[in-house]
């Protein structure tokens, strides 16, 4: 993981940097840590399915770094927790665009009830509920901001409870109850249930680590 003392937006810049060897290095870094996010979200998917990680990392770091924004810049993170934020979220698309590949191959094979175990791995589920995902992830943010990026950072970057902890500076203890009541809502929403036995308003506190937990 980029350490903590590391600037995220003056590695992005050295991307363009004149010197060809900084330049490279800065790539070099970027790509080790994109693919040290991707490696855990493809481990379980079976081999005949299985994207590459070369590919996901490629794709990943196109879609973040080479992309301009709308004024035409650079992108731009204020600090680790903005960069992972956006990190889980670029390889949640990449996930969510390759199991609508898969859905489109597939032709069909309708709704299927997944266990609440694959509330923890993207390719436990069905292509179908992979995309479904994502829009109860919008409506789970709605609710409960934290524990929307509690679930994007853990589920699509790979990122543990302590990591998480200590980038939003609130207690380990905090962030597991979030991923624990998260994980149950969305298993809940999944399924088709209404999601009432986990209830994730009024969980998103401003406690900061050390004050509670």
């Amino acid at each position: 993981m980029v350490g903590p003392g590391e600037d995220i937006t003056g590695i992005v810049r050295q991307l363009g940097a004149e010197d060809a060897q900084t330049s490279t290095d800065a790539h070099a870094l970027l790509c080790d840590e994109i693919r040290r996010l991707v490696k855990p979200a493809l481990q379980g998917e079976s081999p005949e399915h299985r994207l590459k990680t070369t590919d996901v990392v490629h794709h990943a770091f196109e879609r973040l770094f080479l992309r301009p924004r709308a004024d035409g810049r650079r992108p731009e993170w204020p600090d680790r927790l903005a960069f992972y934020g956006a990190a889980a979220k670029t390889i949640r698309d990449i996930l969510v665009d390759e199991a609508r590949r898969r859905l489109a191959l597939k032709r069909g094979g309708g709704r299927r009830t997944i266990p609440l175990e694959a509330v923890g791995d993207p390719f436990c589920m069905p292509p179908l509920m992979a995309i479904e995902l994502r829009g109860e992830l919008e409506r789970l943010s709605q609710l409960n901001e934290r524990a929307a990026r509690v679930v994007e950072l853990k589920f699509f970057a790979g990122l543990s409870i302590e990591d998480i902890a200590e980038m939003m500076d609130v207690s380990a203890s905090t962030i597991r109850r979030d991923w624990d009541m998260a994980r149950l809502w969305l298993y809940e929403r999944l399924n088709g249930t209404d999601g009432q036995a986990a209830d994730p308003r009024g969980t998103d506190s401003t406690e900061r680590n050390g004050n509670g937990a």
